[in-house]
């Protein structure tokens, strides 16, 4: 009789951990299955920032041209080349080289890391979502040094003579940037490509915003803009019914 009763008990612990455990994985489920969703958004949000770099490329690349060009033929004398004052920002200093300052977002991922949803990823998402943000960390932190860099030029604003020694230092600046700028545009195009396989696709918010920033850039930089290229990378994850145009 009492066997009988602790067996009864027992099979009814078993059943109430069992019906625990279900209920925990679907909750985790679930939890993977939103994080999944934001991840890709935050994603592609930040694959955005890619394509206006690379629309902007050319135009960096020809300014930075430029510049060398002009510090390497230099002769002692310099005259001042800022660039052209059309951004909506207004600095004291001239402007000499000006890239896409943006910020590049971890937030999610950083998130799902910390309280535990990874660990009920699958290991192929897992290593997916882990190397495509890996990439993005090392945007911001290229984009970052850009920042860090761009005010070594400042010398360039201004008439005056140019010793050897601020030629060299003023050239080691741009080839800096040059790097910088080139592998930005490198990774982004990396993410991109990682990201395409994903069923997830950029909202019709994220088209607009995007058209703006082309719109804006064209602005500021005029026909170097190449909105076309920036357009040809973010084109495998829109939506069919999306328009660049």
């Amino acid at each position: 009789m009492f066997a009988g009763e602790v067996g009864v008990i027992v099979l009814g612990v078993l059943i109430a951990l069992a019906a625990q455990q279900a209920m925990d994985e679907w909750r985790w489920s679930r939890d993977v299955e939103r994080t999944n969703a934001d991840l890709d958004d935050e994603i592609l949000a930040n694959i955005m920032n890619g394509a206006e770099r690379v629309a902007v490329n050319a135009c960096l690349q020809q300014r930075l041209a430029m510049l060398s060009d002009a510090v390497g033929k230099g002769e002692g004398r310099w005259t001042a080349r800022p660039a052209v004052a059309t951004a909506p920002l207004r600095f004291v200093l001239p402007v000499i080289y000006r890239a896409p300052n943006r910020v590049w977002t971890t937030d999610v991922w950083d998130q799902a890391k910390a309280n535990g949803v990874v660990g009920h990823m699958s290991p192929t998402e897992v290593a997916n979502y882990s190397g495509i943000y890996e990439q993005i960390s090392d945007l911001r932190a290229q984009n970052a040094a850009e920042v860090r860099v761009t005010p070594s030029l400042a010398v360039l604003g201004f008439d005056g003579r140019m010793d050897a020694a601020t030629r060299d230092r003023v050239l080691s600046s741009l080839a800096e940037l040059d790097s910088l700028n080139t592998w930005i545009v490198v990774i982004a195009n990396q993410i991109a490509e990682k990201a395409a396989s994903s069923k997830r696709r950029m909202s019709p918010e994220l088209v607009r915003g995007t058209k703006e920033v082309f719109a804006m850039q064209r602005r500021i930089r005029g026909s170097c803009v190449d909105t076309e290229a920036g357009w040809k990378l973010m084109w495998p994850l829109m939506a069919p019914t999306d328009e660049s145009a």
